[in-house]
């Protein structure tokens, strides 16, 4: 499970384990933004969740986990409690160390009969999924499977006491693209409006709640090259590689956008025209905001058709 920030994996995954633990199943949930690089860590503290299943609570990981992956052992915990072992792993792209990752391939590679995992990510991790993909042993959910739909949208926002007219529902439909952490901010905004009508037409990526999101979830997550790209290149719609290299003096430029796309930053790539990019209108928004702010002109004002993406609300 492949997404960015906010768009429902965690939500997704824990409904999911609910209901294999409602049918019988053992599950098991680790997150691997608390255990860092270290093998040992990692090892142990999944070693120990899928001991909790089988009834095994004993301290006893810490010292096997050391040499990597034990897989013998883990092995024999899925076996041992006869019904099917279900273990989400969530937070995977906390996971940089090479030897983390080739543990990691390992058991997915080798996966011991009755166990099935599950990895939530905000970039697809380097842990041979192409291989998995192509012996049929992949299940792939992705950004456009998360999205919200506007009847989905619609379940958000009465939850939040708000109701939109169609034109309106559609343009917040649009404007957030049904990413689940866009919408919650935005019903949470239109919750407190005394016109929600207007300010469903007007939200944009600088309101201020979707604004620290952005900057918080998102843009600090990438390196300065990247921030600065993304900056560089949101006054156009749509981008190829040769106007990213063009706006950026950077010839690499179109390399680093498909890696943006890639690595779920919010950017999308087009089927048409072919090889071209759009970036997420409400990060548009708050990268066209931040443009005006630090450096105004017409090139930072964007279209005049466009510019209701952008509010100066702070």
């Amino acid at each position: 499970m492949s997404a960015p920030p906010g768009a429902g994996k965690t939500t997704l995954m824990a409904g999911w384990a609910s209901d294999r633990a409602a049918r019988g199943h053992r599950v098991a949930w680790v997150s691997l933004a608390d255990q860092g690089d270290d093998p040992a860590a990692v090892w142990t503290s999944l070693l120990g969740a899928l001991r909790v299943t089988a009834g095994r609570n004993g301290d006893e990981t810490a010292a096997e986990a050391r040499g990597g992956l034990p897989l013998a052992e883990l092995a024999a915990l899925v076996s041992g409690g006869g019904a099917p072992v279900w273990l989400f792993l969530d937070d995977v792209q906390a996971v940089s160390a090479p030897a983390v990752l080739t543990d990691l391939a390992r058991l997915l590679r080798r996966l011991p009969e009755g166990l099935h995992v599950v990895l939530g990510t905000r970039r697809d991790p380097a842990v041979g999924l192409h291989l998995l993909r192509l012996t049929g042993r992949l299940r792939e959910v992705r950004a456009a499977d998360l999205a919200l739909d506007r009847t989905r949208v619609q379940q958000v926002l009465a939850e939040h006491g708000v109701t939109l007219d169609g034109p309106s529902l559609d343009l917040l439909v649009d404007r957030t693209q049904g990413w689940a952490a866009g919408v919650r901010l935005a019903a949470l905004a239109l919750s407190r409006a005394a016109d929600p009508r207007s300010l469903a037409r007007d939200l944009g990526g600088d309101d201020r709640e979707v604004a620290d999101y952005l900057d918080a979830e998102v843009l600090q997550g990438l390196a300065p090259a990247e921030r600065q790209l993304l900056r560089s290149c949101a006054v156009p719609e749509q981008l190829s590689a040769d106007l990213a290299a063009a706006l950026t003096g950077d010839p690499s430029a179109g390399a680093l956008l498909d890696r943006l796309y890639r690595d779920n930053a919010l950017v999308t790539r087009l089927e048409r025209p072919s090889g071209c990019y759009r970036l997420h209108p409400l990060l548009r928004g708050h990268l066209l905001a931040l443009l005006r702010r630090t450096a105004p002109g017409p090139a930072a004002r964007g279209p005049p058709a466009r510019r209701g993406l952008v509010r100066r609300h702070r």
